[in-house]
């Protein structure tokens, strides 16, 4: 029996294994880019102020420096305002987003956009803490109202709610894209190499 490979399948299968080394990355990269969702509610320990069953959502684009948010229940104070920060537990390192004040409808959006990318320093917690109004005081007040954790940071499973606010939104990506993007191109690639392989073969039987 002879086996007989076409220059066309060879170059077939070389053309996919590059679409491969170029997809993959980029969509690796594409995932990794994607905002970050945080669920907040009132939740002690670190909740220790303001309204206990206010809740919200905040979405952060490190990359893009974008916060956008939007938040229920959270009452207006006179000579008090709201403060939202990234917290990381461990370092105890704090990063001021914005100050906002409560819609006395008792829904609250937050859009903010800076002019360079939000540093990424292993934040595990999202922060509205309630603050002076004015505010002389560059650090957070100890007044701290609703906390979220981050998507699987170490103190996600005893803060955050067991479902995100409700606010009409499609849910965001998984934290899990990039795993599930690069089986999704890898069984694709293993299908095409498979069919690439075997079609241009011809079995050709020799006479006897």
């Amino acid at each position: 029996m002879i086996l007989v490979t076409s220059r066309r399948a060879q170059a077939l299968i070389s053309a996919l294994v590059m679409l491969s080394l170029l997809l993959i990355p980029a969509a690796v990269a594409k995932a990794n880019g994607a905002p970050v969702r945080v669920a907040l509610a009132y939740q002690p320990p670190y909740s220790n102020a303001g309204p206990q069953d206010a809740t919200g959502r905040v979405e952060i684009a490190f990359d893009d420096g974008e916060v956008h948010g939007e938040f229920e229940g959270l009452l207006p104070e006179e000579g008090a305002q709201y403060g939202l920060w990234l917290y990381n537990t461990k370092s105890e390192e704090i990063l001021a987003l914005t100050t906002f004040q409560a819609d006395p409808s008792g829904v609250t959006p937050v859009d903010v956009v800076f002019e360079e990318s939000i540093p990424d320093e292993g934040w595990d917690l999202v922060v509205v803490t309630i603050e002076d109004d004015p505010d002389a005081s560059p650090d957070p007040d100890a007044r701290w109202s609703i906390v979220g954790a981050f998507p699987n940071a170490e103190v996600e499973s005893e803060l955050v709610p067991s479902e995100l606010p409700r606010t009409g939104e499609r849910p965001g990506p998984s934290d899990d894209a990039p795993a599930i993007l690069v089986f999704l191109f890898a069984g694709a690639l293993a299908v095409g190499f498979i069919a690439a392989w075997t079609a241009p073969h011809i079995r050709r039987e020799e006479e006897r």
